[in-house]
């Protein structure tokens, strides 16, 4: 019979399906954040007041999270971080449209792609720490959550100096080229929700 507590060969299985969601999460977001899609709308004519638009998004979208914990509780964690994830990947898919609009329509488009991954981003956010904490005893918590930091500060350290690489490279230097690099981050970002559909959950 399976138990409320997870056993210790699911929680290592559980941690070791984490460690490879933030591995691909780390390389991912790189390609789908702020900078990225900043000069993504640049590229349009972006004023600087769009572009503070989208610096700011996050800190909109945060407000989200006053009622998330409401509107969630029925839902079980996995699937909620789960579908949220490939959403906020898919609707990046979109990026691409703004190559067959100019000007202030693109820019707009942009906005508002991001703001949606913005608010399919604090979805999930919420499902972390109960997440965390269904596959970590107390005890290991401290060890296995600075194991968790390394990896995926790692794996953003990478992606930023790919991206560096990338975008130096001429053909790579327009819109194009920027739309081309979201998708290797939603590439990435695929590969990190199908990890977390591997983490055994008894909610």
């Amino acid at each position: 019979t399976r138990t409320a507590v997870l056993s210790r060969a699911e929680r290592e299985r559980g941690i070791h399906a984490y460690l490879r969601h933030l591995q691909f999460n780390g390389i991912g977001i790189n390609f789908l954040n702020l900078p990225i899609i900043s000069l993504l709308a640049l590229s349009f004519g972006a004023t600087n007041l769009e572009i503070g638009y989208i610096s700011s998004v996050f800190q909109f979208a945060g407000i989200l999270l006053i009622v998330l914990p409401r509107l969630l509780a029925n839902l079980r964690m996995i699937d909620v971080f789960y579908y949220a994830w490939i959403a906020r990947g898919t609707v990046c898919l979109l990026y691409a449209v703004a190559l067959l609009l100019s000007g202030q329509t693109a820019v707009l488009l942009i906005m508002a792609v991001f703001t949606i991954f913005a608010l399919l981003r604090i979805i999930a956010i919420p499902m972390q720490q109960p997440l965390q904490k269904s596959i970590m005893r107390s005890g290991e918590m401290g060890q296995t959550v600075v194991r968790l930091n390394l990896r995926l500060s790692i794996s953003q350290l990478i992606s930023q100096f790919t991206s560096f690489l990338l975008l130096s490279l001429p053909v790579l230097s327009g819109s194009a080229g920027i739309v081309l690099l979201t998708y290797f981050g939603i590439g990435a970002n695929t590969m990190a929700a199908r990890q977390i559909r591997k983490i055994p959950s008894r909610d």
